[in-house]
């Protein structure tokens, strides 16, 4: 976990805010005695009240069969091994789409491209 926060005075208030991002759901309970501990072996210790936590954002879960739907068709479409999957979470990365998926299976894929040249010896 980073240590990064973000430093905020209001009047006699001084507030760390920091961003964690957990797609596990069972790693939640550890996250903010994780905070407090770094807290309290910071320069900070003293000052220390409480730690809290305020929003919770659900994960992007695609749905398999879906999933291997849409890779079929993709690989159908431009060839076989065309389509790389990539498990687990692209860092800082969430959005509305998994509120979406709640209601309805989905799949969420990122499309980019690889050109590949041929390297001239000259």
């Amino acid at each position: 976990m980073e240590e990064n926060f973000i430093i905020e005075r209001d009047k006699d208030q001084l507030s760390l805010k920091g961003y964690t991002y957990e797609t596990s759901k069972s790693n939640l309970p550890t996250i903010l005695p994780k905070i407090e501990q770094i807290i309290n072996k910071s320069k900070y210790k003293d000052q220390f009240i409480s730690v809290l936590f305020i929003q919770e954002n659900p994960t992007v879960l695609n749905n398999d069969l879906l999933t291997r739907e849409a890779t079929n068709v993709l690989n159908n479409i431009f060839g076989n091994k065309t389509v790389t999957q990539a498990h687990g979470q692209i860092p800082y990365f969430n959005d509305d789409f998994c509120y979406f998926q709640q209601k309805m299976p989905g799949v969420y894929f990122l499309l980019g491209v690889l050109i590949l040249q041929k390297a001239s010896l000259l």
